[in-house]
């Protein structure tokens, strides 16, 4: 009897180990399939990029107001500054530049630079969204506005790194301006560690050794099973209570502290509510697929 229990103890612990590495490798892989070039532009791509506009509190942001000027010092119109930084151009080279920063503050990898060619790119790639907001508002953009331009950034190119800044200036300003404190430098270290090459092995081997315990101290497959089972309904039933977390009280925090990002918020939070559910879904899926197969084994007992 008192073997019996201690065998109940250790499985209950391995049960919890198993489930606690399944959730922490399914981060790690979430966070890894999520935080590269790719996926950062196109989440970019597919918002509207005017919150960055204002702070938290309706403020114009400084960060917003170099870039204004940086603009129109080189002779961007006015009216088209708004289409300029919704643009598909300008969206694909902040998700550039973001993900860059991403691996600087992160990783500490990567070298974060912003050169004059890029910004040429950038501005004449935007060419045709000046010309048509300015057709939309009775105005035209000829040629000799393009050149002007062109010969603007050429003598304004000692600013450039003025107007993007460095990773330690980056993180300043969000400090300042929007909702970045001292935490961050936790969440960063959890991200680097959760997603470290060497972490992740040492998971799959922890999650093979808990694996191996089940089955060493419950030799019977029933019994093995059955705890399988509940580590699985226990992994799943965690991601539903993060999901549910995410969907209400995390995403009305950060649109009360942050309204003008309401609509980012609301897309990654279903982006990550999408990504969770396809695990929930495989998980319980497989603890359907364990109690039927508990079932039949029931069921061809009671036959004999």
């Amino acid at each position: 009897m008192y073997m019996k229990n201690i065998k109940k103890i250790l499985s209950w612990i391995s049960i919890l180990f198993l489930s606690l590495g399944a959730i922490c490798l399914t981060l790690a892989f979430l966070l890894q399939w999520n935080m590269n070039e790719e996926k950062i532009i196109h989440y970019i791509d597919e918002n509207d990029l005017s919150f960055l506009m204002v702070t938290k509190n309706g403020d114009t942001t400084n960060m917003m107001e170099d870039t204004k000027k940086y603009l129109l010092s080189i002779g961007i119109p006015n009216e088209a500054i708004l289409s300029v930084i919704n643009s598909e151009p300008t969206k694909k080279f902040v998700g550039k530049y973001t993900y860059q920063i991403f691996k600087q503050i992160i990783y500490q990898t990567g070298h974060l630079e912003i050169t004059k060619d890029d910004i040429v790119a950038l501005v004449k790639d935007n060419f045709p969204i000046i010309s048509f907001s300015l057709n939309e508002q009775g105005l035209t953009f000829q040629k000799q506005q393009q050149d002007k331009i062109l010969n603007l950034i050429d003598k304004h190119s000692d600013n450039v790194l003025d107007l993007f800044p460095t990773v330690n200036q980056f993180i300043h300003k969000m400090e300042q301006e929007l909702l970045y404190n001292q935490s961050v430098s936790k969440f960063v270290f959890i991200i680097n560690t959760i997603t470290s090459k060497k972490v992740i092995i040492v998971l799959l081997i922890f999650l093979f050794f808990n694996v191996f315990f089940l089955f060493l101290l419950n030799w019977k497959q029933k019994v093995s099973i059955v705890y399988f089972r509940t580590s699985i309904l226990f992994y799943s039933f965690f991601f539903i209570g993060i999901e549910v977390f995410l969907g209400t009280i995390v995403k009305d925090f950060l649109m009360n502290e942050w309204k003008s990002a309401n609509r980012l918020f609301n897309y990654l939070v279903n982006v990550i509510s999408k990504n969770l559910w396809i695990f929930i879904l495989l998980g319980l899926f497989l603890a359907v697929f364990l109690t039927r197969i508990l079932t039949k084994w029931k069921e061809k007992d009671l036959e004999k």
